[in-house]
């Protein structure tokens, strides 16, 4: 048993100090630069097409719906803020269909342009 460990261990450090020199072997054999050998070790990288890549919601669609919902509940001319940034971010993403920021940009100027409404009609009912 003892016997079969002994020339296990000796194969392992055969195979290490061959592995660690292997490009001294070569170079003595010859003077052309080693070949490199496929190996078990190599680390294969892959990238995400372009078309699958991960996209999040920009903060100017998040700022034209919260000042649109701000302008809806309090105070009304800020719907014209909120209504020039949905727009602008709309006429951004006109061209990438089933874009993330379509649904906050959109929400955002259909509330703005109510809270404008509503704040407009407000003052004509308040001057009568």
């Amino acid at each position: 048993m003892e016997v079969e460990d002994s020339a296990v261990l000796a194969k392992e450090s055969f195979d290490t100090e061959e592995k660690e020199n292997w490009w001294e072997e070569k170079k003595s054999s010859s003077e052309e630069p080693p070949q490199h050998e496929a190996k078990a070790e190599q680390i294969y990288v892959t990238q995400i097409p372009p078309s699958k890549t991960q996209v999040g919601i920009s903060g100017m669609a998040i700022a034209a719906l919260f000042l649109s919902i701000v302008s809806l509940c309090c105070f009304g001319p800020l719907g014209i803020a909120s209504l020039i940034l949905g727009l602008t971010k709309l006429n951004e993403i006109s061209n990438q269909p089933n874009h993330p920021d379509a649904g906050p940009a959109k929400t955002s100027v259909v509330l703005s342009s109510l809270a404008l409404i509503f704040y407009a009609l407000g003052g004509i009912f308040e001057i009568l």
